[in-house]
């Protein structure tokens, strides 16, 4: 059993933080596009929040399997956006609609699936950025975060520390 722990199988997409390089400059991108529960996003916005970069966005689409406590949860993220210091948020699924509607975030757009993203994902990020990826697996996130690894060479970064800034030379 013990060993067992030595090799732990870990599931991938889970705060995988890569740095791409782009024609401009490079960007920080956090794939974290397995699955969402409250707390796992609360903890994304808070790394996000310690994080340098000239401008932060984050894709963030519907959490699910959250029952009759599925707006009070979606209004909760929405608030912790509104508060922090996250520039453009994406978002994709009815409620990270309602809710960002809801509480009037001007900083957001609205896409109703990942197919209808997947387009617009070149023009809307920039040489600088610090993105993220996070929503229910359903929603298949993951292939907005492959399309984000396309947009130019990309490596996994080598250090987590808050401090230090990203480059694709690490």
């Amino acid at each position: 059993m013990i060993a067992s722990f030595a090799n732990p199988n870990v599931t991938g997409r889970r705060l995988e933080r890569y740095c791409i390089k782009l024609k401009d400059g490079d960007i920080e991108f956090i794939d974290d596009s397995y699955n969402a529960s409250p707390v796992s996003v609360r903890a994304l916005i808070n790394t996000l929040s310690f994080r340098k970069a000239p401008r932060k966005v984050i894709v963030w689409g519907d959490m699910k399997g959250l029952g009759d406590r599925t707006e009070f949860y979606h209004s909760q993220i929405a608030s912790m956006i509104g508060r922090g210091n996250i520039d453009l948020v994406l978002t994709i699924g009815e409620q990270t609609q309602k809710i960002c509607k809801e509480l009037g975030l001007s900083n957001k757009l609205h896409f109703p699936d990942c197919e209808a993203l997947a387009p617009a994902i070149p023009d809307l990020i920039r040489a600088g950025d610090l993105i993220a990826v996070k929503g229910s697996g359903l929603l298949k996130l993951s292939q907005i975060a492959d399309i984000i690894k396309l947009l130019g060479p990309s490596t996994v970064a080598g250090s987590w520390r808050i401090e230090d800034a990203i480059s694709c030379s690490d």
